[in-house]
């Protein structure tokens, strides 16, 4: 999912992800929040892209899984304009029947990815 995301293939991230999911994520940016079912999670997806003018990109550095969770380590990057992102991240995807059906941002620095996210 997350290489076909850096690609901008959306349509693949259908593909892996259940029209049930649950996807989190913190802070108070225009990003931030609880989405459930398949269209929001892609509608935040687009939304992430739109704003960073296609820029987002996570990229993996470690990857661990135990049981149904997958935890991704490794760097996000994206641009606003003037504003730059290249900040230490993680992702947590729980998995059920081969698609992801649970997933958390987890940002190292909640005040910095807030702050990229929010204002024009």
């Amino acid at each position: 999912m997350i290489a076909a995301f850096n690609e901008g293939d959306l349509d693949k991230v259908r593909e892996v992800v259940s029209a049930e999911v649950v996807y989190t994520v913190p802070g108070r940016s225009p990003l931030a929040g609880r989405t459930e079912g398949l269209l929001a999670h892609v509608e935040m997806l687009q939304k992430a892209r739109q704003l960073s003018d296609g820029s987002l990109e996570l990229t993996p550095a470690a990857v661990a899984q135990e049981g149904e969770h997958l935890l991704v380590w490794g760097t996000i990057r994206a641009r606003r304009g003037e504003r730059r992102l290249d900040a230490k991240h993680c992702v947590v995807f729980r998995f059920d029947g081969g698609k992801i059906v649970e997933g958390w941002t987890v940002p190292t620095d909640l005040y910095a990815f807030d702050e990229f996210w929010s204002g024009p």
